[in-house]
């Protein structure tokens, strides 16, 4: 399912974060280290998805991605793009997902908190324009995922065709 592929993306991310920003250093090496580098992403993840969930419910926003209805790679990338920083309002119109960045700035800030050495000034402002952006890549995921299925499943029956009967 698409959630166990997120789940796994995130452990990725976690990673690959690590690396890239001296993360071994705060955290220390080994799973200890991993896991206490990943308990405050994926607890940043819950407090966001929680709040935007309230916030939703409070302000009229739906910020669930919906999937394009356009053909080609172009359109439907655009749609997912787009659709990170727009949300649908109870009256049927499209806005700023208010919901969503209140939900990201809140769940920011707070596990800001766990970190041995918190993000404050430009380094928190850049972090929080990233966590805005991230949504991006779900969408992307939730709009691919699908049609690479179905492609990769094609490919699998070629390189593996079904064992039938052989004659000589």
């Amino acid at each position: 399912s698409s959630d166990l592929w997120r789940h796994v993306r995130l452990l990725g991310e976690v990673a690959v974060g690590d690396f890239a920003s001296g993360g071994i250093n705060k955290w220390g090496t080994g799973l200890s280290g991993y896991g206490k580098s990943l308990a405050p992403v994926y607890g940043q993840r819950v407090i966001s998805n929680t709040v935007e969930l309230v916030a939703g419910a409070v302000i009229g926003d739906d910020a669930r991605y919906r999937p394009s209805s356009s053909r080609g790679l172009v359109k439907r990338s655009l749609h997912a793009a787009v659709s990170t920083f727009t949300a649908h309002a109870r009256s049927g119109h499209t806005r700023p997902a208010y919901s969503r960045i209140i939900a990201v700035t809140a769940a920011l800030l707070i596990a800001n908190q766990w970190q041995p050495s918190p993000k404050t000034g430009f380094t928190l402002a850049d972090a929080l324009v990233f966590n805005v952006t991230d949504m991006a890549q779900d969408n992307l995921q939730a709009e691919f995922t699908p049609g690479l299925k179905r492609f990769g499943r094609r490919c699998w029956h070629i390189i593996r065709p079904a064992k039938g009967p052989t004659h000589p």
